[in-house]
């Protein structure tokens, strides 16, 4: 009976493991719940806000009211990609040094970002 218990205990143990091994191996988690930001002028901030489940939202401040995106994340350290949830496009991608987060929009027209830890 006592060698049941601890195999059961070791099987309980080993599965525990397996998923921290699995939280190691992504490092989604260690942004969870930051927020990153960019002031480029009075009326224009960008704040990035890192959320469970690879939810990242990006909110665009303007002068005349937030304009807000809901994006999904991947975190393999240094290096950041941020998508679009819908088709799995990549919108920004770039790395993160120290508390600074550097990343370049894709597209026509793109923009590049270092935006400071907040949090």
């Amino acid at each position: 009976m006592k060698k049941i218990l601890v195999l059961a205990l070791f099987a309980v143990l080993f599965v525990g493991c397996s998923n921290e091994d699995d939280v190691a191996k992504n490092n989604n988690g260690e942004l969870v719940g930051s927020c990153w930001s960019e002031t480029i002028n009075q009326y224009q901030t960008y704040t990035f806000y890192f959320a469970i489940n690879e939810k990242c939202t990006m909110v665009w401040g303007t002068g005349m009211g937030d304009v807000s995106m809901d994006y999904k994340f991947s975190y393999n350290k240094p290096n950041i990609v941020i998508k679009n949830p819908i088709n799995g496009s990549t919108k920004y991608s770039g790395y993160i040094k120290d508390d600074i987060m550097y990343l370049t929009e894709r597209g026509d027209a793109p923009e590049s970002f270092e935006l400071i830890k907040i949090r």
